[in-house]
């Protein structure tokens, strides 16, 4: 496999692992960010219910202070305005002001008159057993602070199998003196059409259902004993849809009702689709990235290193020793030019000096050459000029007996 192909494939393998773990894990985190964000809406729709439910009780405890604190309802108490409820507490004047119950207690405690409308104001009913639960003498519903007789409290209590909103006052003068007169308990059912009022009111729909295990669905019902310790529990019923639950107390206190609330979805929607337009951005980079350094590499690095080797191939084939190569930068591959530079200027040194040497040695073996044969040319001289002595050397001696002899 080339370089080429290698370094191509370790950029794109290592940005594909880079990729699957932004994918994995992008999703994980930006999701819980968004969750985050769903929770503290739920929080706040609970809260603007709570507080709907309390500017409703303080709107009930203000029209039976209205009651309370008036000369006409401190003299029926003491028994000497008897057409009171006649005049002031008429079924119309109930129905206008959407007040179920009315009721008034002197100051120990002893009802002096008792009306409850059912939830349609089309008839009375019988005060029913959780009445006497709430309303007996010296009970926390009929009492009031030593120091403070100009007294009311308000909140929910479950009457008749149904959530009441009920406001209790100190009966006094219309100066707001006393003594204590008795109290005046006024009550509103939560029944459907008002728990749609102050729906409007909170800006979206809410219900409110018993404090039991079994009015929650099924997969939070066992943690229905941490409710009380937690803010809200959470039902996703889809990824449109979500419905939370939380605790009303009652005017006691103590739990009462649980508030149910469906919403939707809109900021893990829009989450979900920043996901995806992050994912898709993340793709697109990467893509980018990926072609990007693929070409950055292949010109600083590939192309260099390709163009080292035509070089290398030139020399090569050209023998050409003197050639060099443009050295631009100074990276890794910039001093490995310079050392084949000074390689090739290292190589051409000593190829000059060994032609040198070469020429030099040729012409002393000329040299020698001619020498030799200029000695070997004497030798044979000499070889010639010794075999005539002897030549003549022996014909002298041959002469010589012949001359002795005469």
């Amino acid at each position: 496999m080339k370089l080429r192909s290698k370094n191509f494939l370790v950029v794109n393998a290592t940005l594909g692992l880079v990729l699957v773990l932004v994918f994995f894990l992008a999703p994980q985190f930006l999701t819980l960010s968004y969750r985050s964000l769903e929770n503290d809406k739920i929080l706040d729709e609970i809260d603007r219910v709570k507080a709907v439910l309390n500017h409703d009780a303080e709107n009930l405890q203000a029209t039976a202070k209205d009651y309370a604190v008036w000369d006409d309802s401190y003299r029926f108490i003491k028994g000497e305005f008897v057409e009171y409820p006649e005049v002031n507490i008429t079924q119309d004047s109930l129905s206008n002001l959407n007040i179920n119950l009315a009721a008034l207690f002197d100051a120990e405690g002893k009802p002096v008159y008792f009306v409850l409308y059912d939830a349609d104001f089309e008839e009375t009913i019988t005060a029913p057993a959780d009445f006497e639960k709430y309303f007996f003498p010296k009970s926390p519903m009929l009492s009031y602070p030593p120091a403070e007789i100009n007294y009311g409290q308000s909140g929910i209590i479950n009457f008749d199998d149904m959530p009441m909103m009920v406001a209790v006052h100190t009966v006094l003068s219309s100066m707001g003196e006393g003594p204590v007169g008795g109290f005046i308990v006024f009550g509103r059912y939560l029944n459907e059409a008002n728990i749609k009022s102050l729906s409007d009111l909170a800006g979206f729909p809410f219900g409110l259902l018993p404090y039991d295990q079994a009015q929650l669905p099924t997969p939070l019902q066992a943690d229905f004993a941490q409710l009380k310790a937690l803010l809200f529990l959470t039902d996703i019923q889809s990824r449109e849809t979500i419905a939370s639950y939380s605790l009303v107390n009652d005017i006691f206190g103590q739990p009462a009702q649980i508030v149910e609330i469906h919403s939707s979805r809109t900021i893990y929607q829009k989450g979900l689709e920043t996901v995806n337009y992050f994912l898709t951005g993340v793709l697109t980079l990467m893509i980018l990235v990926s072609l990007g350094l693929s070409l950055l590499l292949d010109r600083i690095v590939m192309r260099r290193l390709t163009q080292l080797s035509d070089f290398i191939k030139k020399v090569n084939l050209s023998g050409d020793l003197s050639l060099k190569i443009p050295v631009r930068g100074n990276d890794e591959i910039s001093r490995l030019i310079e050392l084949l530079n000074s390689l090739l200027k290292a190589l051409k040194q000593s190829n000059d000096s060994l032609l040198t040497t070469q020429q030099r040695l040729e012409r002393q073996n000329k040299e020698l050459e001619k020498s030799l044969k200029l000695m070997v040319g004497r030798e044979l001289k000499m070889v010639e000029l010794k075999k005539k002595v002897k030549s003549l050397g022996e014909t002298g001696e041959e002469a010589l007996p012949h001359a002795a002899v005469k």
